[in-house]
C-alpha cells in the first residue's frame, strides 16, 4: 500500500475532519459501483481511513511506517518489563547485592508517574486551545484561518492525551506483572564480610554503613 496520506489526498499533519472530509470524497469517486470506480482504490481508502481516524494506529503508523496493528496491551506490557530488567541488569555488576526487581518496579513506577503527568498536560493545553476556538471569530463571511489552526493544534494535544492514556494502561499492567516476580539477595552480612570491617555502599537497600564511622 501506498503512503496512507497520499491514499486520502492529505497531508500528514490533518485534523480528524479533514481526514474524514477527504475519506467521503474518495470513497464517492473510486466506488466500484461509480462510472470510472476503481474496486482496489476504493479498498485502499477504507484501509487509510479505518487507519488514521484511529488515534492509536494512526501514531503507530506515524511511528513505524507500518499498517500492521500494533502489538496489545498486554503483550507491549510483557515488553517494557523485560526490557526494564534488562536495563536494570546490565546498569552495574553488583548483582548479588541489588534488588534487581525491586529496581524495576521503581522504574516502571517513575514512567506511570511521568505519563500520568505528560496526560494532565495535553488534557489542560487541549482544553484551553478548544476554549479559544470557542471565542475566536471573524467578521464578514471570509475563513477563520486561525481558529482553524488553532483547533488542529487541540486535536493534536488531544490525541497525545489519549496516547498517554494506553501509555498508563500498560504502564500499570507491566508493574502487576513485576509484582509476580522475586529475586534472591545475598544476606547483607555476606556483603559486610566481603567489603571488610567499616565503610560504606550503595545497594539494592540503599546505602549501607557499617563499622566504625
Amino acid at each position: 500500500m501506498t503512503d496512507l496520506y497520499s491514499t486520502l489526498g492529505v497531508k500528514p499533519d490533518a485534523d480528524d475532519a479533514e481526514i474524514k472530509s477527504a475519506h467521503r470524497a474518495m470513497v464517492k469517486k473510486h466506488h466500484p459501483d461509480a462510472q470510472g470506480g476503481d474496486r482496489e482504490q476504493f479498498e485502499n481508502c477504507q484501509k487509510a481511513f479505518e487507519i488514521l481516524s484511529d488515534p492509536d494506529r494512526r501514531q503507530h503508523y506515524d511511528d513505524t511506517g507500518s499498517t500492521n496493528d500494533a502489538p496489545d496491551a498486554d503483550e507491549m506490557a510483557r515488553q517494557i518489563v523485560i526490557s526494564t530488567v534488562m536495563e536494570v541488569i546490565c546498569r552495574g555488576k553488583d548483582l548479588k547485592h541489588r534488588h534487581i526487581i525491586r529496581e524495576a518496579q521503581d522504574e516502571l513506577e517513575d514512567a506511570l508517574r511521568r505519563a500520568e503527568i505528560d496526560r494532565a498536560d495535553y488534557e489542560y493545553t487541549a482544553d484551553n486551545l478548544k476554549e479559544a476556538v470557542n471565542r475566536l471569530s471573524r467578521k464578514g463571511e471570509k475563513p477563520n484561518f486561525i481558529a482553524r489552526s488553532v483547533q488542529n493544534e487541540a486535536d493534536k494535544s488531544a490525541r497525545q492525551a489519549k496516547l498517554c492514556d494506553k501509555n498508563i494502561e500498560i504502564l500499570t499492567t507491566a508493574i502487576s506483572l513485576v509484582q509476580d516476580f522475586d529475586y534472591r539477595v545475598d544476606d547483607v552480612s555476606d556483603f559486610i564480610a566481603m567489603e571488610g570491617s567499616a565503610g560504606t555502599r550503595t545497594s539494592g537497600w540503599g546505602t549501607i554503613s557499617w563499622g566504625r564511622k
